[in-house]
């Protein structure tokens, strides 16, 4: 598996800041730099608000021990990531599999 990860992904998680008005604004900041495997799992497109919309599914493997977490984000080159779910293969923190969905808005 570890032969595998041959792409290098940056993780960002989300933090509150005050801008120089007092207000709260969303700051990402970076937490780890790994490589990984990114897979495409699954794609769909669906009808928004905006207009017809695809959405594709990407499962991110990772060695462990990275601290990711659901909500946090992943970018791979220019393209960007949400994390939906986090979980370990077999238990045995050896690899760490973060299943996102990629953010056409990026």
């Amino acid at each position: 598996m570890a032969g595998r990860l041959r792409h290098r992904v940056t993780v960002e998680r989300r933090s509150e800041a005050l801008d120089e008005f007092g207000q709260r604004v969303d700051v990402w900041t970076e937490i780890a730099t790994a490589w990984a495997k990114v897979r495409p799992l699954s794609g769909r497109e669906y009808l928004a608000a905006s207009g017809v919309r695809a959405e594709i599914t990407h499962e991110i493997t990772m060695r462990y021990p990275i601290d990711v977490k659901p909500k946090d984000r992943v970018y791979f080159g220019t393209r960007l990531f949400d994390i939906d779910s986090v979980f370990t293969i077999d238990e045995r923190n050896r690899f760490v599999v973060a299943r996102a969905v990629e953010n056409n808005d990026a």
